[in-house]
């Protein structure tokens, strides 16, 4: 193929993140010249890194506190319930609330993780930032590796004992916090070995306590025997807020709410989701359910998490649950899973896990616009080329354009609100030339799309095939800017992206064929 100068993001699953920044690169002959695109989402993300892990985008490398090994008795304010000995502080509970705590080392209004062991806990401990009229806090039970994402009204870190029992006692050693910066994009690698860009919606997780494991209940239901449970167990993040449920033998109606007995959303559109993996070997089915229009059979017969989801249409405002009810088809107890990170959104289907703390928590869009320049491009002919997968058949129009930054001169791919289709569209001028409808098998796969366009001569390849060609004239001009939307900021695209790239001439049927195979 010959050489092309172009705007490319994302070759082979090589990607590059710089600050708030995703990087695409100018390619002219054997040159690369770095090109940025505008990213914002003002509110953490996350996103699952190659290890199979859950991780928490734009986290900072430095940690912000010191000696949060205990490996000396300074760095710390203590009050008289509080000794540091021995590489840990413990908290003697002789005073509710009592704090241990590091003076001005965060900034009011920005985002941070926090974590630590607990050790030698007889009752439940208190995080919090803001002293004691914390506007962040919760309480948790348990040994364990625990992290917490705040948002700081204060400059002040503090751990803090129980408000209500002096009788609590617990230690906590290998303290870190950091800094989240909210505003960098994702590589996501879940189900896909080379990674791809992940652009979301606006989502919220309506679970108020989807990493406080201790507030979960058991219901039991008819004449069957509750489960059992074991906190501090290895959750996706690599922590310790998962939960065991045994499962006795003659178990039947047993139900696992996750922190709520009702929901938020009470009809329309939800998706629940939550990771689950079975302890023995085989296979078990289980129930998820947020209504009763709504549940859904799973098998659960990984040794590895599985992230497992039901989405529909609700019909009350009943939790989402996990129901073991061998009545209703699924399995008899006498076996034991491990279950962690579930959530409940208002949406047509599940998106990344959203972390909560004791109340909702959202995850603002992600907004990813304005690469490249009115020298990348050529007005009068080109290539504009995606890789890329919907989030879901959600009928909704999710574009890719190059344009002027308005709707009167554009080019764009994008996937239409029905179902199962691609649309090309080429406006020049504020006269649309080109708008072709084509069907696919399913949006949610990956899928290669060359548009060439060039007056008179415009054509559509996907996946090696060349699928739409048409003859119409036209006179585009201005085009200077590549961007996830319609081109002027409507029509958000929502999806997975591996490569994106754009060629300033028209190219050959054969290069356009080895392009998209």
């Amino acid at each position: 193929m010959a050489a092309n100068p172009s705007i490319q993001l994302g070759t082979d699953g090589n990607w590059a993140i710089k600050e708030d920044n995703l990087l695409a690169y100018k390619k002219d002959g054997t040159r690369f010249f770095n090109k940025e695109f505008d990213f914002s989402r003002g509110s953490s993300a996350t996103y699952v890194a190659k290890d199979g892990l859950i991780k928490v985008s734009g986290v900072t490398d430095t940690d912000l506190v010191t000696n949060g090994d205990f490996a000396t008795d300074s760095g710390w304010a203590t009050t008289s319930s509080w000794s540091i000995a021995n590489g840990k502080a413990s908290y003697n509970g002789a005073s509710n609330g009592a704090l241990i705590q590091q003076y001005s080392i965060l900034t009011n209004g920005k985002k941070y993780k926090a974590s630590f062991n607990v050790l030698d806990n007889s009752g439940r401990f208190r995080m919090t930032v803001d002293g004691g009229t914390a506007a962040y806090q919760t309480y948790t039970t348990g040994n364990g590796y625990y992290t917490f994402e705040f948002t700081s009204t204060s400059t002040h870190f503090r751990i803090g004992g129980s408000m209500t029992d002096n009788a609590d006692t617990f230690s906590i050693d290998n303290v870190s916090v950091v800094e989240i910066q909210t505003d960098v994009p994702r590589i996501d690698f879940t189900d896909d070995s080379t990674g791809h860009l992940l652009l979301e919606p606006q989502s919220t997780n309506v679970l108020e306590d989807s990493e406080i494991t201790s507030t979960w209940t058991y219901i039991e239901f008819g004449s069957g025997s509750s489960g059992t449970i074991t906190t501090g167990k290895t959750d996706m993040f690599g922590g310790t807020n998962a939960i065991q449920v045994d499962f006795p033998a003659d178990a039947e109606n047993v139900t696992l709410r996750f922190g709520q007995l009702t929901s938020s959303i009470s009809s329309g559109s939800a998706s629940g989701s939550v990771y689950i993996k079975l302890v023995e070997s085989g296979s078990k089915t289980l129930q998820l359910r947020c209504s009763p229009g709504l549940r859904t059979l799973v098998n659960v017969d990984a040794t590895n998490f599985v992230r497992y989801q039901l989405s529909g249409t609700k019909t009350n405002n009943e939790a989402f649950t996990l129901k073991l009810r061998p009545s209703e088809g699924t399995s008899g107890g006498g076996f034991s899973i491990i279950v962690c990170q579930p959530q409940e959104e208002a949406l047509s289907y599940p998106t990344s896990y959203i972390p909560t703390y004791g109340s909702t928590a959202t995850r603002n869009a992600d907004v990813c616009n304005n690469s490249g320049s009115a020298q990348d491009f050529n007005s009068e002919e080109g290539v504009l080329y995606a890789e890329i997968a919907a989030l879901a058949d959600d009928l909704t129009f999710r574009s890719i354009a190059i344009s002027d930054g308005t709707l009167d001169n554009r080019v764009l791919i994008r996937y239409r609100t029905t179902s199962n289709k691609i649309n090309i569209f080429i406006e020049g001028s504020n006269v649309v030339a080109v708008n072709s409808i084509r069907g696919l098998t399913d949006i949610t796969n990956y899928s290669k799309f060359a548009l060439k366009y060039k007056s008179g001569d415009t054509a559509l390849w996907v996946d090696g095939v060349e699928i739409f060609t048409d003859t119409a004239t036209f006179t585009i001009s201005g085009l200077d800017i590549l961007s996830f939307d319609g081109g002027n900021g409507s029509d958000d695209f929502y999806g997975k992206t591996k490569n994106l790239k754009v060629f300033k001439r028209a190219m050959s049927d054969e290069e356009l064929q080895q392009l998209t195979t």
